[in-house]
């Protein structure tokens, strides 16, 4: 995790979006970028996830960069 995390923070420094949504492989070398997606399909996460936009999370991240 803590490797992925790694990867996906210095990959985010590069992008100008506030928000992305990373599919990362995990192999027997460690954690591979696959993509970062600007329009991640927030809406269908909110129905998916029941509430996402309602995660403490997620209201952080709003307040911080909205």
């Amino acid at each position: 995790f803590d490797e992925a995390k790694k990867l996906v923070l210095n990959a985010a420094k590069l992008l100008p979006y506030k928000l992305t949504g990373w599919d990362i492989g995990i192999t027997e070398d460690g954690p591979v970028l696959i993509e970062g997606n600007s329009m991640y399909h927030i809406y269908v996460s909110e129905i998916a996830y029941g509430g996402y936009r309602n995660h403490p999370v997620y209201q952080e991240v709003l307040k911080k960069y909205t």
